[in-house]
Order: C-alpha cells, then sequence, then structure tokens
C-alpha cells in the first residue's frame, strides 16, 4: 500500500513537473457584458506590438473598434526642457512618455487594458492580463489571465488573444 501511495506521489510530482511551461488561463464574463458595443484598446508601453494585434483580433471577430486619438513615444524625463550646464545637456534619470494627439478624442463603451510580462529566462513567468472596462460605470466586465513558465512566442500570444475576444464573443 505504501509502496502505491509512493508511486502516485512521484507521478503527480512528475506530471507537475513536465506541464510547468504549459499556459494556464482563467476567464470571466460579466452577465451584463455587451459585445456589440465599442471597444477602444489603450497601451501606456510604446515598445509592444499587442495592441494592434488586440485591434485585429478584435476586427476580424466583428467588434466595433475606436482607434486610440494619440500617438505615444518615449522620452527622457525633462524633456523638452533639459538642464544645461556650461558644456553638457544633462536630462533627468529615467524615461517618460509623451502623448501627441492625431485626432479628436472618440467615446467608447468598453476600455481594453492590458499588461504583458514576457520572462527574461525558462526558469521565469511569462504573463497576460486583459480587462475590459465599462466606460460608463467603471465595472470591469470581462477579465483573462494566461501564465506560463519560460517566455510566451507570439503564436501562443495570438492564440490567447483570439481566445479571450471569442469568448467575449460568445451568449452567457
Amino acid at each position: 500500500m505504501n509502496r502505491t501511495i509512493l508511486l502516485l506521489a512521484v507521478s503527480a510530482t512528475l506530471i507537475g513537473a513536465s506541464c510547468a511551461g504549459i499556459p494556464r488561463a482563467t476567464f470571466y464574463r460579466a452577465p451584463n457584458f455587451d459585445s456589440n458595443a465599442s471597444f477602444k484598446v489603450i497601451t501606456l508601453n510604446t515598445s509592444d506590438v499587442l495592441s494592434g494585434r488586440i485591434e485585429h483580433f478584435l476586427l476580424i471577430n466583428n467588434f466595433k473598434v475606436i482607434s486610440d486619438n494619440s500617438f505615444r513615444m518615449p522620452a527622457p524625463l525633462g524633456f523638452p526642457n533639459p538642464t544645461f550646464p556650461a558644456d553638457t545637456t544633462i536630462y533627468s534619470p529615467g524615461q517618460t512618455v509623451i502623448n501627441i494627439p492625431y485626432m479628436q478624442e472618440k467615446p467608447s463603451d468598453y476600455i481594453v487594458r492590458y499588461q504583458f510580462d514576457n520572462a527574461e529566462s525558462s526558469q521565469t513567468r511569462s504573463s497576460l492580463n486583459m480587462a475590459v472596462v465599462n466606460t460608463q460605470t467603471g465595472q470591469v466586465e470581462v477579465s483573462y489571465l494566461t501564465e506560463q513558465t519560460g517566455r510566451m512566442e507570439l503564436p501562443a500570444i495570438d492564440r490567447s488573444i483570439r481566445n479571450v475576444i471569442g469568448r467575449m464573443r460568445q451568449s452567457q
């Protein structure tokens, strides 16, 4: 009997260890979520490509997408007023984001907000967290989180985005 329990414990440990790189995902959708409403994807991270990918998958799933009204680009803190000693231009340490509107802002019913953290190594975790926020009530009506050990490559990211958007379209 003890031998059987030991064998089961070792098997469970090995199976758990072999699944470390497999993504785990959770999804929530509020009963009052309106998939026929309008959506705007926002990001503060100027160096990732996910906002465009999320907009693309929303569009091909027949969601109404409202464009963000501005370009964002990184700039050193202190821009455009650097400190000028006699012979050197010095910027404060760090960076800020410059926001340049290119059209009048258009309202949307929902904001799609996301956070993405890609692992530096196979020993750390990657995660993608998306939230769909009702702009009238401030309530989060859709939430999705996927995590995995190791880097998350673009095919896995695209599958995750398609998964959450497909589930947003489904009726409760």
